[in-house]
């Protein structure tokens, strides 16, 4: 976990310089960058969403919704450290770990897409 950790944190520094990995990745390290980005994207994306929805909420909603994001959170990283598992100390193993990230965030994106939508409609 600490290497898929570390591993995500300098592809997150070099991911600042513009390099699109996902363009032609050839080896196994810029499959595992690119995954990289598209987490970060979609991590990009879920943190619009929760502000948006954060907007909609009282005082006693917001801290609800921060509590069960915190929830969420630990779900999501300990999923993606159980999904990396099948290929333990593999080369595949930080490529399915950020996959697992990115496929869960993007279904956390879509549950509170809804959330917001069920508030705003009467």
């Amino acid at each position: 976990m600490f290497k898929n950790i570390l591993l995500s944190l300098i592809i997150g520094i070099s991911s600042t310089y513009a390099i699109d990995y996902c363009e032609n990745p050839k080896t196994q390290i810029d499959m595992n960058k690119c995954a990289v980005q598209k987490y970060n994207k979609a991590d990009k994306q879920l943190n619009i969403v929760y502000k948006k929805l954060k907007k909609l909420l009282d005082k006693t909603g917001k801290q609800k919704l921060k509590k069960a994001q915190l929830a969420w959170i630990k779900y999501r990283d300990a999923k993606a450290e159980f999904d990396a598992d099948t290929m333990r100390g593999g080369s595949l193993a930080p490529l399915i770990y950020e996959e697992s990230l990115r496929n869960t965030t993007l279904q956390r994106i879509e549950t509170l897409k809804t959330e917001i939508k069920d508030r705003l409609e009467p």
